[in-house]
């Protein structure tokens, strides 16, 4: 809860910023505060978690990009065509239930701190009460299914 409320404030700020500076949020763009959402880059750095967390399985979506507005939040003025959200599904089979958590501390740290789970499901791959330790790298013992909804903005909307 604590995350969400940061990423909402960060969006917050963002806001005040465009507001207070107009031309020169241009600025923040290009030193890389805001950016517009680089599908190549999310993609790529999804396929490294592979090895960085030995996930056997991972197929991942992206949904079309949609304009957010204040009418998606109760009390949040969000300018017209400011900020754009996409949802991102991911369907990972991993080692340690922990291993999930770390996936989305380095989508936080590599990728993009601006993302929110939207919902995740958790399921072990064995059903039985007592799970062993066996780590089957071909396998996993934890089988994900995630949507994130992932914020960004474009550089030439934001002029004014």
């Amino acid at each position: 809860m604590n995350s969400l409320q940061s990423q909402v404030r960060f969006l917050q700020q963002q806001v005040r910023l465009y507001e207070q500076y107009g031309e020169k949020y241009e600025e923040l763009i290009k030193k890389g505060l805001v950016k517009k959402q680089d599908r190549v880059f999310w993609t790529d750095s999804l396929i490294r978690l592979t090895d960085e967390y030995l996930i056997p399985n991972l197929k991942f979506s992206f949904s079309a990009e949609k304009v957010l507005s204040s009418g998606q939040f109760s009390h949040i003025k969000v300018p017209n065509n400011l900020f754009f959200f996409s949802r991102v599904e991911l369907n990972m089979d991993l080692q340690h239930e922990e291993d999930l958590l770390r996936v989305f501390e380095t989508i936080s740290q590599k990728i993009s701190p601006l993302y929110l789970v939207e919902s995740c499901k958790i399921k072990l791959n064995d059903s039985d009460y007592e799970v062993n330790a066996n780590f089957d790298l071909l396998k996993g013992n934890v089988s994900t299914n995630c949507s994130l909804i992932v914020f960004h903005t474009h550089p030439s909307n934001s002029k004014k």
